[in-house]
């Protein structure tokens, strides 16, 4: 007998929070969610779990059971559902708030509605729902009873005593379902570092008041959209100052709609206004709640902050409240935007010390009651950064538990529980998609390492037309550079590696000349890279992406196209614009033809100096009427032997060099 929990997410990481539970050819799903991207991911949406596991056992898998509705537990389930079906089960609120982001995705969900004290069977598997205390509305911990003993999921949780909306933590009812032991407890982390009680609730209320009470103009309010218990303290707190409220940001505005018809917000009528109709009323009665307490790029509150918002702006006077502590991780994007509202004259509220945000994850006393209420033989931290689950194993130890009895997993871990044993038994592949848009194709981690390079290094194109008929370089090799040096500090290195790639490609094509094989161009093209990334990387102590594009020309180059080029250099003209797009004329040194592209589309962007555009081509020539001015800009010198070398259409001229 054998019971298998797999970490497919959130361990040693803030989101993507995801577990499998496996037991005689039954598999439970606890959550789905995403994971925002940071500085390490430029151009990404959201970053998934890793689905293969469960692609290759789709048909074992019973249901995935949503412990509440924040994204980083409920965000990747319409990613899921594109490629399974499986019924989703979770309370009214976690549900409608999936479901948003489900149709927005197009895609077909099966729902199931429950709710705290419900008991559901899945095979080997007996769930019992247990009610948690947290930001969101309808937030749920498991009670999971398995023919080897009850696994507890804490879901994300604290005891606040005094809740917003729903009720206290019932510690009655816990106490009495774990009374006969518990094998093993999964438990939030997040906040093991902090000392003391999680504070409740309600305490943000005061905080809010005090600052409503000494603004004098418009109140920005910015938090996490799916704290509904927060925006319901902002709605009444606006309404004790007479202040209508308006709503803004796509993710902000649809959780307060299914909130309200769910029946979680009570906004009084009248209270509520569009943010096209805030001109209508005076500054001073008005209240913006809005997204980006992260400061995301693309949230309202960033654009607030740059001005790029269409509808509002920022005066004199204003308040903006911060009611969020960045994510870790998020740190520089907040306060980017902060500053941002500073400059543009804002008052802004931020911080701890400000009194208007508390957490809804457990801190260290939190963790102790529960791990002293459950009694757990086994304990897995969860949810958190490594170190979280570090600190919250310590105090497993500290309440009794035995240190090899505490699992310290990370994701993709694979632990095996039998009779009197747990034991990590390998791990399965976790390795993070992402998603660019809302595409249903993933983005491989392969695109992500290029956008980085591209960032960190520029990049280096390397083109050439060849005959391996004749074994022939009809033209080039031409480099064209991004983000890698100036035109100034690159030519005379141009030159050098210039050399380097034609000796190289023609070797290449005597070589390849009679291959049998399917793909010598290919085969050219990877040792012209290989060779570019030593040179750079030897020379310049730089690694930018290098791309190749060896193309095999049928003839010679147009006559006509070699008589423009001609004339061009003799004019000494700096770009052209060519009728044809089949051709692009670019000269360079030591290459006396010019290079055939291909037979690109009318419009096709091309590469130039600055922007690409369309059916356009900027060609490099060289500055200056004089033969001493083109020489000077294309001089490599070597500092060996005291000698300079100059290299100019493909001639050497070596002279001495006076020593000072």
């Amino acid at each position: 007998m054998e019971l298998k929990l797999v970490a497919l997410g959130g361990l040693g990481e803030i989101g993507k929070n995801m577990m499998a539970l496996e037991m005689s050819g039954t598999m439970l799903l606890i959550d789905a969610g995403v994971k925002f991207p940071d500085e390490k991911t430029p151009g990404v949406d959201l970053i998934l779990p890793d689905f293969s596991y469960l692609l290759a056992k789709q048909k074992r898998i019973a249901g995935v059971i949503l412990t509440h509705g924040h994204e980083d537990h409920v965000g990747a389930v319409p990613y899921l559902l594109q490629q399974l079906s499986v019924p989703v089960y979770g309370t009214d609120i976690t549900l409608g708030l999936t479901a948003g982001r489900a149709k927005e995705l197009g895609v077909k969900m099966d729902p199931h509605t429950v709710k705290p004290g419900d008991r559901l069977p899945f095979g080997p598997f007996q769930v019992e729902l247990l009610p948690v205390t947290h930001s969101v509305p309808g937030g749920l911990g498991l009670a999971i009873r398995t023919p080897l003993g009850m696994i507890v999921h804490s879901g994300d949780f604290k005891f606040d005593k005094t809740p917003v909306g729903g009720k206290p933590f019932d510690f009655e009812r816990f106490a009495k379902i774990t009374a006969d032991g518990v094998l093993c407890l999964l438990c939030d982390s997040t906040n093991a570092e902090k000392p003391g009680f999680a504070s409740s609730e309600r305490t943000v209320k005061p905080g809010l008041e005090r600052i409503f009470e000494k603004a004098r103009n418009r109140i920005i309010v910015t938090t996490f959209a799916s704290n509904v218990h927060r925006i319901q303290q902002i709605v009444e707190t606006a309404a004790l100052f007479n202040r209508k409220v308006a709503i803004d940001g796509m993710s902000m505005t649809r959780v307060v709609n299914t909130a309200q018809e769910l029946g979680y917000l009570n906004i009084p009528e009248g209270q509520l206004i569009k943010v096209e109709d805030l001109s209508l009323f005076p500054r001073d009665q008005l209240v913006i709640i809005t997204t980006g307490s992260q400061g995301e790029p693309l949230s309202a509150l960033s654009r607030i902050a740059t001005g790029e918002h269409r509808k509002i702006k920022i005066e004199a006077g204003d308040t903006v409240i911060f009611s969020a502590d960045p994510i870790p991780g998020n740190e520089r994007l907040v306060s980017e935007t902060i500053n941002n509202l500073f400059r543009l004259k804002a008052e802004v509220i931020y911080g701890t010390q400000a009194g208007v945000h508390v957490s809804g994850h457990a801190f260290r006393e939190d963790i102790k009651t529960m791990l002293q209420i459950s009694r757990p033989r086994y304990f897995i931290p969860i949810h958190g950064e490594y170190r979280h689950l570090v600190w919250s194993s310590r105090l497993a130890q500290e309440m009794g538990i035995r240190q090899e009895n505490v699992l310290l997993l990370e994701n993709g871990d694979m632990v095996s529980f039998t009779p009197g044993r747990a034991y990590v038994q390998g791990k399965v592949a976790s390795t993070p998609n992402f998603v660019d848009g809302i595409c249903i194709d993933e983005v491989k981690s392969e695109v992500i390492e290029d956008r980085r390079a591209l960032a960190q290094e520029g990049v280096l194109v390397v083109a050439a037309v060849v005959s391996l008929a004749a074994r022939k370089i009809f033209s080039g090799p031409l480099f064209i550079t991004r983000g890698l040096l100036q035109e100034k500090d690159w030519v005379v290195w141009e030159i050098l590696l210039h050399d380097q790639i034609t000796a190289l490609l023609q070797k290449m094509i005597e070589d390849e000349g009679g291959a049998t094989h399917a793909s010598p161009l290919l085969r050219i093209e990877e040792k012209i890279q290989e060779q570019t990334e030593r040179f750079l990387a030897k020379r310049l102590k730089r690694r930018p992406l290098v791309l190749v594009s060896v193309l095999e020309g049928g003839g010679p180059i147009f006559p006509s196209a070699q008589r423009n080029h001609a004339q061009k250099l003799k004019e000494g003209l700096v770009g052209a614009t060519h009728a044809s797009p089949l051709l692009a004329v670019v000269p360079k040194v030591g290459c006396s033809q010019p290079l055939l592209l291909g037979k690109a589309a009318a419009g096709t962007p091309t590469a130039g100096k600055g922007k690409m555009r369309a059916g356009k081509t900027s060609t490099k020539v060289a500055k200056g009427k004089s033969e001493k001015h083109q020489r000077e800009k294309r001089v490599f010198q070597k500092k060996a032997g005291g000698k300079a070398e100059e290299r100019l259409h493909g001639h050497t001229v070596t002279s001495e060099k006076k020593s000072k």
